[in-house]
């Protein structure tokens, strides 16, 4: 008996994991990972799923979040901010 596994190497090809670590957020974000743990902190994107020391994010919840645009006009953001005088 023989085995195949067949792996898609496609560009639309996504990871089927559900839980992302915050390396996987910043990623999407195209920004840091410390910047995630400030965006986590100031509870201006959806909270981490905490299991024991690991932090990880659920994937659908973040794409949810992402494609709202919740990202970008964020309190603090560039984008909300006021210019100076």
């Amino acid at each position: 008996i023989t085995q195949t596994t067949v792996i898609d190497s496609s560009a639309d090809a996504k990871p089927t994991s559900v839980l992302l670590t915050v390396d996987q957020v910043a990623a999407m974000l195209n920004c840091s990972s410390r910047h995630v743990y400030r965006l986590c902190d100031t509870k201006r994107m959806p909270p981490p799923i905490r299991l024991g020391m690991l932090v990880r994010w659920n994937r659908n919840v973040i794409e949810k979040w992402i494609n709202a645009g919740a990202h970008q006009s964020a309190p603090g953001s560039v984008e909300s901010r006021k210019p100076l005088k």
